[in-house]
């Protein structure tokens, strides 16, 4: 990734490919037997800063069921179909940011807001103080919440996904390939239904560990797959609503290099979805921005 680096440093973004962005345009996205009424919104929130130094705070909805949300304004009501859908929301406090990947059942008619709210302080030995962060979607007008507070960190959560068991569920997988000075990249499946997947157990000498390319089992019919992408440079969530049918072997696939776009240059995965027994492409090759560098 060094050398992808350096050639960046006198490569104009003219030469880079045009990065493939799924892009969420709730118009084209919107179902015509659905009356504009009972098409239901989400939208993120703002919360001003203070005078002793504790900066804005804005959460917002990053993608849907696959498309990228470009909206600058985080406040401003996305249109959504009823019925389920994969999102990936998060929060921006000054430089900082956290998103994570959940499922919302939307009602007809109903407008939804992404929340925050911190939670516990730990310290960790090695890393220092840390905090988690906690993202949830509530009904606007009855301030119900209706997906439940959800961790930035999968080690802390109280419930993780549970598998279903028995004939007919279908898997799917994530992949790790190691790329430059023998640098992991993986596309790994972080939640299903917004519950995160199981981990490998703590020991007395590591926390629990993400299971980068394990296989999760799925119950047929739509599921809301969270992807986590990792690489050197940083991590990045994905979210798709997977359509799983019985008996299935899907497997998560990644691609990472540098993109065009406009006129940045940006480090992005390039993710798709297969079916592993018959090569199907199920979800097409879509590129997840993660970092532009500023050269």
């Amino acid at each position: 990734m060094l050398a992808a680096v350096l050639s960046a440093c006198v490569k104009p973004a003219s030469e880079y490919p045009e990065a493939a962005l799924q892009i969420y345009e709730p118009q084209s996205q919107a179902d015509t037997k659905v009356a504009s009424e009972d098409r239901a919104t989400i939208r993120g929130i703002f919360r001003a800063g203070t005078l002793l130094g504790t900066p804005d705070l804005k959460t917002y909805v990053a993608a849907i069921d696959g498309k990228l949300d470009l909206t600058s304004e985080t406040t401003a009501p996305i249109a959504i179909e009823p019925g389920p859908h994969a999102l990936v929301i998060g929060y921006w406090r000054g430089s900082t940011q956290s998103p994570v990947a959940v499922r919302l059942e939307a009602l007809p008619g109903k407008n939804y807001l992404v929340m925050q709210e911190d939670g516990e302080l730990s310290l960790d030995l090695l890393r220092g103080p840390s905090r988690t962060n906690y993202l949830y979607i509530v009904d606007e007008a009855t301030g119900e919440t209706v997906v439940p507070k959800t961790p930035n960190q999968a080690e802390v959560a109280k419930e993780h996904y549970i598998e279903p068991t028995g004939a007919g569920t279908a898997t799917i997988r994530g992949t790790v390939e190691r790329r430059g000075f023998n640098e992991p990249y993986s596309a790994y499946v972080a939640s299903v239904d917004g519950k995160y997947a199981p981990m490998v157990p703590e020991t007395a000498l590591s926390k629990p560990q993400t299971k980068y390319d394990g296989a999760v089992r799925l119950q047929p019919g739509k599921r809301a797959i969270g992807i986590g992408l990792q690489a050197s440079s940083g991590r990045a969530v994905y979210a798709v609503l997977l359509d799983a049918k019985e008996g299935a072997s899907y497997v998560l696939r990644q691609e990472f290099g540098l993109k065009r776009i406009e006129n940045g240059k940006w480090q992005s995965f390039t993710v798709w979805i297969e079916e592993e027994k018959s090569g199907e492409i199920i979800w097409p090759k879509s590129d997840v921005p993660m970092s532009r560098l500023p050269f």
